[in-house]
């Protein structure tokens, strides 16, 4: 089942209505979605050493102290590259009520990358409605790319007993094409260390996008765990950018990760999903997809 792939596309009539949807009061009022909460027996299970079957299935990191992290997260430059590739991701969930997370265009001009728990609840399987995404988000939002084809693993949805945090990325499809270009990715992360990004509520009340470097602490069971990262609700799906390039030359900016999950117990730790074969074949599903660009805007 998680080597299939999942797709759902809005009807043309939609999109209008979703665009209008978000107005700049309810963007503001959106609440910031919460990385998801490992439980403690997950979390031993994390900490448990495993025997390597491969160099990217167990790889041990260093002895961190949890309590020694004072880093706070600088504001990123949404108006440079590669930052303004990045924004906010706008959502209705089931309940009824308006969220945010983080997202970016990432492989593709018309392809956006994100947490899955961002888009689809992991036990019904329902699609999240509404979506919206505005790169350089910064205290207000200048630009609206509207959602058109979502996808998750099938091994993402409908798991009532369990979490399946290896799954949690989605690529999306926009309307039209960003101005600004794109990240690239890697799968079966090459680096040890690399900056993260995001809109936490924590940091700039999830008005300003935030960038933090941290150090790779362990890769297991298809995970990596980032140290030096205390961004929280908001900053679901913000990538972890590896080789980070803010200057006019080309190179760099590859999405090899993205905040997913943490514990209350380990302040400064977050989690994401490794990014391997099965994250490919997500990425060139929904490359396949692909409409024509709609709009010019």
């Amino acid at each position: 089942m998680e080597e299939k792939n999942d797709l759902l596309n809005i009807d043309e009539a939609e999109l209008t209505a979703i665009e209008n949807y978000w107005t700049e009061e309810r963007m503001r009022n959106a609440i910031p979605h919460p990385i998801l909460e490992i439980s403690d027996s997950d979390l031993e299970q994390f900490k448990t050493k495993k025997k390597s079957t491969t160099d990217i299935e167990s790889v041990e990191g260093k002895k961190l102290n949890y309590d020694t992290f004072n880093i706070t997260p600088k504001d990123a430059d949404v108006s440079k590259q590669p930052f303004c590739n990045a924004g906010k991701l706008f959502f209705t969930k089931p309940d009824g009520r308006n969220y945010m997370g983080s997202a970016e265009f990432c492989g593709n001009d018309q392809i956006v990358l994100t947490a899955a728990h961002c888009v689809r609840d992991h036990i019904t399987g329902d699609w999240y409605q509404n979506m919206l995404f505005c790169p350089g988000y910064a205290n207000g939002c200048t630009q609206k790319f509207v959602i058109v084809g979502k996808t998750t693993k099938q091994g993402w949805a409908n798991n009532k007993n369990k979490k399946p945090y290896h799954l949690d990325y989605s690529f999306l499809i926009t309307k039209a094409k960003s101005k600004t270009g794109y990240f690239g990715w890697k799968t079966y992360n090459p680096y040890s260390r690399w900056t993260s990004i995001g809109y936490p509520s924590n940091y700039g009340h999830a008005e300003y996008m935030k960038e933090v470097k941290g150090d790779i602490a362990s890769t297991k069971k298809g995970l990596i765990e980032m140290s030096n990262n205390p961004m929280t609700q908001g900053c679901s799906g913000g990538a972890w950018i590896g080789d980070l390039n803010d200057s006019d030359k080309k190179g760099g900016n590859y999405a090899i990760g993205l905040n997913s999950f943490g514990h209350k117990k380990k302040p400064g730790f977050v989690w994401s999903p490794l990014f391997d074969s099965k994250f490919e074949e997500l990425y060139h599903y929904a490359k396949s997809k692909l409409p024509i660009s709609i709009s010019k805007d």
